[in-house]
């Protein structure tokens, strides 16, 4: 008897769902249907798939063919004609119908087993745009939140506006600093800066009782407000450019903007 790996390779449960198999090939069938769960789950579901499939796809005969069958049974019931139609009756014709009907059959599961493939394929992809779909529906909520936030403490009336202009180095330069010392916090917008050299970045520095004291180092590409250190007491801010990685102490000398608290 053929094994289960070749039984299910031979194409057997598929043309049994269709009704195509032989009485030996039935029984075959059978038995691996009845022997093993996982076969018999397979054939339900190829029945289901063909059942759908047919009465999606139904259609009704035409009604012409209604009246060539009643022609057939008259000639049939008329033995003059039935003498004629036996004596132009070929003594044996090739199953043509059961031909097609496997061609059909073998068509139908190809089309059943690349439908399948598709309607996974396209799951696959539209789960994977729900997904992103979601990502960004997520960052948006937080983005918004973090907005909202940002709005609430520039407009909080604690809070104070600081510019600082640009110095002889720098003179279009321009940032915005945002102070609350009730909230003790602190953010900067650079509005307009100078291009930042190779090995080079910006410090901010608050002047508390004329010593400079490091607030945070700036990122020149970034376009939106940055958190810098809230220092009690500063009179001033003070933007310089230093080597990457700051300085213990400002260099003067390259003073691109300051502004009084």
């Amino acid at each position: 008897m053929m094994d289960r790996d070749n039984f299910l390779a031979s194409g057997l449960l598929e043309q049994y769902a269709l009704g195509l198999t032989s009485p030996e090939e039935t029984q075959l069938v059978e038995h691996f249907v009845e022997t093993d769960p996982e076969i018999r789950k397979k054939l339900t579901a190829l029945q289901q798939t063909v059942e759908q499939y047919a009465s999606r796809y139904a259609m009704p005969p035409p009604r012409r063919l209604k009246k060539r069958i009643l022609s057939e049974i008259e000639e049939e019931e008329d033995p003059s004609r039935r003498k004629r139609l036996v004596s132009t009756t070929p003594a044996k014709r090739a199953p043509i119908g059961l031909v097609g009907t496997i061609i059909a059959g073998v068509l139908l599961i190809g089309f059943l087993l690349w439908r399948e493939q598709q309607l996974e394929a396209n799951n696959r992809e539209l789960s994977g745009k729900l997904r992103y779909s979601q990502s960004l529906y997520d960052n948006l909520q937080k983005e918004e939140t973090l907005a909202d936030r940002i709005f609430n403490y520039i407009e909080n009336g604690n809070t104070d506006v600081v510019h600082l202009r640009g110095s002889k180095v720098a003179k279009d330069a321009h940032a915005v600093v945002y102070w609350n010392p009730d909230e003790k916090k602190a953010h900067i917008k650079l509005v307009k800066m100078p291009a930042v050299p190779s090995g080079k970045q910006f410090q901010i520095w608050a002047e508390v009782n004329g010593k400079m004291v490091h607030a945070g180092l700036l990122d020149e590409a970034h376009q939106e407000l940055q958190v810098v250190k809230y220092i009690k007491d500063a009179t001033s801010l003070n933007i310089t450019m230093e080597p990457l990685g700051g300085s213990e102490n400002p260099s003067v000398i390259l003073l691109i903007a300051n502004g009084k608290i």
